[in-house]
């Protein structure tokens, strides 16, 4: 079973966005949480430590964090054109 660990950013970002969008990363997320396989498929980010990985929802942004094989910290998440700046 996958954990996740929500931070504050994440929390903060989460409730500035739109109801159907807040849905759609619910259901992502929930779809991520059942099937352990799907996040061997995230893609790697490279040099924005402590991020390890990242996960597009339609135009949002997702970044993670792997702990192990179980747990992720999700750090932030924003629309994929503001979220790197």
């Amino acid at each position: 079973m996958t954990n996740f660990i929500f931070t504050k950013n994440w929390e903060k970002a989460f409730l500035n966005l739109d109801k159907s969008e807040q849905e759609r990363v619910i259901k992502k997320l929930k779809l991520f949480k059942d099937n352990l396989l799907l996040w061997n498929n995230l893609k790697y980010l490279i040099n924005m430590l402590p991020a390890t990985h990242r996960l597009r929802i339609w135009n949002i942004r997702v970044i993670v964090q792997k702990i192990d094989e179980n747990t992720y910290y999700i750090l932030d998440l924003w629309y994929r054109w503001d979220i790197y700046k």
